[in-house]
């Protein structure tokens, strides 16, 4: 039996041979020109680990209009960019959250402004001397609200408050109070005198309302004022009737109203 021709150890002769280093040159080193084993050629004039061209450096922009992939040869690389990546995309903005939080603050707000108008006119937020006007008489939901003495409306005047809905006015038997009462959260009441001065005409009824002395609903006119007393004798004779007042000590005297003043 033949033997195959296998080829001498080290392949055949000579400098370009399939098989081992060229003539002289050992395993491991660079071919001539400094170009390692299996790289593929630099491009035309630029060197493997050379500098970039003039004016770009490593892992820089691609220039103005090229926006490809990076990565050696991909479409839009620059010379000198090879495995640049293209830049980040913009990140969305969350807006929806942002429209949802701010929407919740404008509530908020709204709510929070409304509280402070309803608490401002509130009867709990008033003080001896603030006035009152009735929306409502009844005896099981009164409604009322602080609003300012020279309104017409402001009936009544806050002569004592108390944050016990069970609490008596002053000198309550012998004075002629109006009160309003909550029972809620510990209670309130209020003792309201007639908000009144001499030459002014009120239809009485479940509250006491104030009109002109000529409307023929007017009930009584108030013809004097006696202040500091709570002695009814200093009323003139036209008087019919009054309201007497142990705090502060007051008595308003009452008489038709077609009544003059005293």
């Amino acid at each position: 039996m033949n033997s195959p021709n296998y080829p001498p150890p080290g392949g055949p002769q000579g400098p370009q041979g399939p098989y081992g280093p060229p003539q002289d040159q050992p395993y491991g080193q660079r071919p001539p020109g400094g170009q390692p084993f299996g790289a593929p050629p630099p491009p035309q004039g630029q060197p493997y680990g050379g500098p970039p061209p003039q004016g770009q450096p490593f892992g820089g922009p691609a220039p103005q209009g090229l926006a490809g992939p990076g990565g050696p040869g991909g479409p839009g690389t620059p010379p000198g960019g090879y495995g640049t990546p293209p830049p980040p995309p913009p990140a969305k903005k969350n807006t929806g959250t942002s429209i949802k939080i701010v929407l919740g603050v404008v509530v908020l707000a709204a709510v929070g402004v409304f509280a402070f108008i309803r608490w401002g006119t509130s009867p709990a937020s008033s003080e001896v001397g603030d006035c009152i006007k009735v929306n409502n008489a009844s005896s099981v939901n009164a409604d009322v609200e602080k609003i300012d003495c020279n309104d017409p409306a402001a009936a009544y005047k806050v002569a004592a408050t108390f944050d016990d809905s069970s609490a008596s006015c002053p000198d309550e038997a012998n004075s002629n109070y109006v009160s309003y009462t909550e029972a809620g959260r510990g209670g309130l009441k209020l003792c309201l005198t007639l908000n009144a001065k001499e030459g002014e005409c009120f239809v009485r009824g479940d509250s006491d309302e104030r009109v002109d002395c000529g409307d023929p609903k007017a009930t009584f006119k108030v013809i004097k004022i006696l202040t500091g007393t709570t002695d009814p004798s200093g009323c003139p004779e036209e008087t019919t009737d009054g309201h007497i007042y142990a705090e502060p000590a007051t008595v308003q005297c009452f008489g038709e109203p077609t009544a003059d003043q005293a």
